[in-house]
C-alpha cells in the first residue's frame, strides 16, 4: 500500500521467533503494523493461551500500545496468517521510533523490537527548502494556481527555476 509506512511483523508459532519486514514511505506520516502468525503446517492454530502486545515508542517514550486480546476479548483459533493490524498516525520526521511485539504463550514470553529513524523525504530539487512548520519541501516560488488541472499539468523546471505548465497529451485544449 503506497502512502503508508507498513510494518509486517511475523510470529513463528513453531520456533517462537518474531521477524520484522518493513516498507518506509517517507512521503507520509501515517503508519500501520500488520501482525502475522506462521502456523507451519497446522491448518488451524489454537490461540487460547496466546497474548500479543504491540508498543510504539518515539525517542523512548511510549506513544501507542495495544493488547490482543483485550481484557473483554479472547482468542480462540485461526486458520489465517494475518492476525490483526493497528494504525498509528503522526510519525514525526527526524525522530527515532521503536516498535515492539511481545508474544506470550504456554512456551514462554517472546519479544522483538525494531528501531528506525524516520527521516524527512528526500529533497526533490536542490533549490527547494524544508518547511519545518508544515513538514514538506517547498519550491522557491509558489505553485501556480492559474491552470486547468483537468487538461494541464505543472512540473518544476530546476534549470530555469520556474514552474512549467503543459497540456496533458491526448486531452482537448
Amino acid at each position: 500500500m503506497s502512502g503508508c509506512c507498513i510494518f509486517n511483523i511475523t510470529f513463528n508459532s513453531l520456533t517462537n521467533q518474531i521477524t520484522f519486514d518493513n516498507e518506509i514511505n517517507r512521503n507520509t506520516r501515517k503508519a500501520y503494523a500488520k501482525i502475522f502468525i506462521d502456523r507451519g503446517e497446522t491448518h488451524c492454530l489454537d490461540l487460547t493461551d496466546y497474548h500479543f502486545r504491540l508498543q510504539v515508542k518515539k525517542n523512548n517514550n511510549l506513544i501507542y500500545e495495544k493488547n490482543h486480546p483485550e481484557h473483554h476479548e479472547s482468542l480462540i483459533s485461526t486458520d489465517q496468517d494475518l492476525l490483526f493490524y493497528e494504525y498509528f498516525d503522526d510519525l514525526e520526521y527526524d525522530n527515532t521510533y521503536t516498535i515492539t511485539l511481545k508474544v506470550s504463550n504456554l512456551s514462554g514470553s517472546f519479544e522483538q523490537e525494531h528501531t528506525f529513524t524516520y527521516d524527512k523525504p528526500d529533497k526533490p530539487y536542490p533549490s527547494w527548502v524544508w518547511d519545518d512548520d508544515n513538514k514538506f519541501w517547498i519550491a522557491p516560488i509558489p505553485t501556480p494556481t492559474d491552470f486547468n488541472p483537468q487538461t494541464q499539468i505543472i512540473t518544476w523546471n530546476e534549470s530555469a527555476g520556474q514552474w512549467d505548465v503543459s497540456f496533458i497529451t491526448g486531452m482537448p485544449v
